[in-house]
């Protein structure tokens, strides 16, 4: 027995040696394994400068197949593992300021790569008005939103995109309520107008757009460019002179459909609420007394703030927390884009909606887009670009000063919980929660539909001819009734109106151009165009009083005792112009601009319909110069800009130029009398207001255009300004229309961009823009006299 339990434990001891050994190789496999795992193959190498063979820093190293990657070090190495064993393995380095280079190499060697410097800020393509431009070749001063604040910055409406992006632009928002773009104001190097239009002339897709920018959404933006100087906006002639801002939307491209979401979210809250008198405070402000003498015959409080004051109702309630609540914003972005060889699309839907911080106070809008490109072959190409936007800003708001002006001892709701419109027991106070009670509709539409075929010439290399074809239409709505069981309209039986507008336009555009380099020195672009554009408004109100019900609200209004329809607006104006424009560059050094624009407008005097605006820019890429190759490694980029030039204003209503009869305005009780009087004085000679621009500008950039940025001193001149003067009301008028006074504008703008930090996963820029502007009206009269009379003009 004794034998056989030492064989057995011999045994045992056999087996757990086996079984150790197992571990161990096991163990030394799985070590080695590991071991082989931390030597695996790397692609290796460095990358260098190609003019200095310095080591590049930071410089991005990636598969292009699996986009995954690396960085340099401080030394310009680079170490990139091999995941996969393939034969060939595609490599991709990029690096801002040098052109991004691509190899393929095996992996076995350590490779050396050398990138070539680019003027990345020179060579991009910018929108300057019936084509596009290097920015090294640009002459006159444009301005461009960068890229990355179109897709990156968190906006609701363009016009926030825009504030602070462009020095000399400014975007005063005024917006009180849920609409982000109502009150809006943007001013392009200041005001040079007194009585006209001074905002800029926007330009959706090469064609004049005359909605509000709130109908573009912001996921249809490709590019916004801002044309500041007379030589850069004397292309667009009429209405340039307060500056353009170009827009271009989004186009498709060739490859596979791509579908693109984005959503957003965000709460709006009053901030620095003033401290309001509760119903203990009111009493003691009123009395002077305490809450225990507030039973007091001789109390100040009206018999109805007793009763309530004793009841206790006020403290379950405030008129703040009434009017005011949390807002909400939600808006959500759609893109899907692709396309073939002959046909590409880009679609965008948006949408936003905003509940403000009063009550009833809500926007909703929805944008969408379509853009489609089609080659019907190698000499013909069609596309359009069909914009549609719903608006919706229905809700009559309370008065917001009427949260800081009612009782406190007031009593907002009756017992059965509807609106009580006495809250103070008097008849001349109104309720603002009324509100509720009132039917308000207040919707618009608009279509823009931008058309062109682009036909190059056959045989004549750079020619091309370029129709280009625009409606747009817009039709609003605002309704609202007040009914018998109001406060504002109850003892006029019910009250209500009912407004509807239209508009539309349409434009019709001839363009050639020709474009060619000789002797690999001479550049030259020219740009010829005609073009008729006519716009139209209509629009009646009806307003009545006196309903037979509330249950219909504005729709009962034909139905009402006092019904009254006004034509309040009903117009049209037409536009012809003629353009001519060449550029010139000799061997990138030196640039000539020169365009000259007549435009006649039925807007103004029959004698004076058409306008010249002349324009002339020169520039020199200093840079590009042999001398300046000693600092270029320092200052890489240098251009001297000059530019002077006219701009046409002619903001005036259509036929204000025309004698006009007006109403007599005298009525026998309730019945009007026939008869009219002198309305307006003729004015056959009343012209454009022409602006003349001089501009000296100062293009730079440092250390390979990390740093860029570009200086410019302006100064405008307007004259023949359309200004209402002062005259004896003998002839029965007052005033007219004339082309008299002077303004002078003048004004420095400066803009820096610098690329700090640019890693695999991270990248840091920086832009700066400061402008000083000085706005001075140098004549009215040209007898040095002030106009008293019209001071509140």
């Amino acid at each position: 027995m004794e034998n056989r339990l030492i064989h057995l434990w011999k045994t045992d001891c056999l087996l757990i040696r086996l079984l150790c050994v197992v571990i161990l190789i096991s163990w030394a496999n799985v070590e080695a394994g590991a071991q082989q795992k931390k030597v695996e193959r790397a692609i290796k190498g460095v990358v260098l400068d190609s003019d200095t063979n310095e080591p590049l820093i930071g410089v991005n190293i990636t598969f292009k197949e699996i986009k995954t990657g690396t960085i340099t070090d401080v030394d310009g190495n680079f170490s990139l593992p091999i995941d996969k064993q393939r034969k060939v393995y595609n490599l991709v380095f990029s690096y801002i300021g040098y052109q991004t280079k691509e190899i393929a190499c095996a992996g076995n060697e350590p490779l050396i790569i050398k990138l070539s410097q680019q003027a990345q800020a020179l060579e991009q393509v910018v929108v300057v008005g019936y084509g596009v431009q290097k920015k090294s070749d640009v002459t006159g001063s444009v301005a461009t939103v960068s890229k990355d604040r179109i897709e990156n910055t968190i906006t609701t409406d363009i016009s926030q995109l825009l504030q602070g992006a462009v020095p000399g632009l400014n975007v005063m928002s005024q917006a009180a309520g849920a609409d982000p773009s109502s009150g809006t104001v943007m001013l392009v190097r200041g005001r040079n107008s007194i009585s006209a239009n001074n905002e800029p002339l926007i330009i959706l897709d090469g064609a004049p757009y005359y909605g509000s920018l709130s109908e573009i959404g912001t996921n249809e933006i490709e590019s916004i460019n801002v044309l500041k100087d007379a030589s850069s906006a004397a292309i667009y002639g009429a209405r340039a002179a307060a500056g353009v801002i170009l827009i271009e939307t989004k186009k498709g491209v060739k490859g596979k459909i791509k579908v693109s979401f984005d959503g957003f979210y965000g709460i709006q809250k009053v901030a620095n609420y003033p401290d309001l008198m509760n119903g203990e405070q009111y009493l003691n402000y009123k009395n002077g007394w305490t809450n225990d003498d507030a039973n007091d015959e001789d109390a100040a409080l009206t018999d109805f703030e007793k009763a309530v004051y004793q009841s206790g109702s006020y403290k379950d309630w405030s008129w703040k927390d009434l009017i005011v609540k949390t807002g909400h914003t939600k808006n959500f972005k759609l893109g899907v884009s692709g396309g073939g060889d002959y046909t590409r699309f880009n679609f965008n839907a948006s949408y936003l909606g905003t509940d403000g911080i009063v009550i009833n106070d809500e926007y909703k809008r929805l944008n969408t887009r379509l853009n489609v490109t089609t080659d019907i072959n190698k000499w013909i190409r069609m596309g359009n670009s069909v914009g549609w936007t719903y608006i919706d800003r229905s809700g009559a708001k309370p008065p917001f000063v009427d949260v800081f002006n009612k009782s406190p001892l007031a009593k907002p709701f009756n017992d059965d919980g509807t609106v009580n419109i006495n809250p103070t027991g008097e008849d001349t106070k109104i309720n603002p929660l009324e509100c509720y009670l009132y039917d308000d509709l207040n919707v618009n539409y608009a279509l823009t539909a931008t058309n062109y075929l682009e036909i190059k010439i056959p045989g004549v290399k750079g020619l091309l001819y370029k129709l280009n074809t625009n409606v747009q239409y817009g039709a609003g709505k605002q309704y609202w009734y007040r009914g018998s069981n109001t406060k504002k309209s109850g003892a006029f039986g019910g009250e209500g109106e009912m407004a509807n507008t239209m508009k539309y336009s349409y434009l019709v555009e001839n363009i050639v151009s020709y474009q060619h380099t000789f002797a690999q020195k001479h550049e030259l672009f020219l740009t010829g165009l005609f073009s008729f554009e006519e716009s139209h408004k209509e629009g009646t109100t009806i307003m009545a009083k006196g309903f037979s019900g509330d249950d219909r609200s504005y729709y009962g209004i034909h139905d009402a005792q006092e019904v009254k329809v006004e034509p309040f607006v009903n117009d049209k104006t037409r536009l012809h112009s003629y353009m001519a424009r060449v550029n010139y560059a000799y061997d990138s050094r030196y640039l000539f601009t020169a365009t000259i624009r007549r435009d006649a407008s039925s807007a103004l005097g029959q004698y004076k319909h058409w306008g010249t605006f002349p324009s002339m820019a020169l520039g020199w890429n200093i840079h590009n110069e042999k001398f300046y190759a000693p600092i270029k490694e320092v200052m890489s980029t240098l251009k001297l800009r000059l530019s002077v030039g006219k701009n046409g204003q002619s903001g005036l209503s259509p036929y204000s130029t025309l004698p006009i009869m007006s109403d007599n305005g005298y009525t026998n009780g309730s019945s009007p009398l026939p008869g009219y009087i002198p309305g307006t004085i003729g004015s056959p000679n009343l012209g454009w207001e022409v602006m003349t621009s001089y501009n000296v500008g100062l293009d730079f950039g440092f250390l390979r255009s990390r740093i860029t940025g570009e200086f410019n001193l302006y100064k405008n001149m307007n004259k023949d300004l359309l200004l209402k003067r002062t005259i004896s009301s003998v002839h029965g008028i007052s005033e007219v229309m004339q082309n008299i006074g002077r303004t002078e504008n003048r004004g420095v703008e400066l803009s820096l961009s610098s690329n700090n930090i640019t890693l695999k996963n991270f990248s840091w820029h920086t832009g700066l823009s400061l402008a000083w502007n000085d706005n001075k009206i140098k004549e009215l009269y040209g007898d040095g006299l002030s106009d008293i009379t019209n001071a509140n003009q």
